[in-house]
């Protein structure tokens, strides 16, 4: 399951810019935007790692040498 991080932020920073936050809210934002930033970070990650094990196990399967 994919969490809509780049939503997260763009919706954080449109009430930012319109705002309705008020200043004690913002450390808070800026916490979450943080947060959704390294979730997104971590996401990516897992994709990269899931590529190359599907790559890996492609060159198991054939027997192809690994690189």
């Amino acid at each position: 399951m994919e969490i809509p991080t780049e939503d997260i932020i763009e919706q954080l920073d449109s009430r930012f810019v319109n705002g309705i936050v008020g200043p004690v809210a913002l450390e808070a934002i800026d916490t979450i935007k943080a947060q959704a930033l390294e979730i997104l970070h971590l996401q990516l990650v897992v994709v990269r790692l899931r590529e190359e094990n599907q790559m890996l196990a492609h060159n198991l399967a054939t027997g192809k040498a690994l690189k």
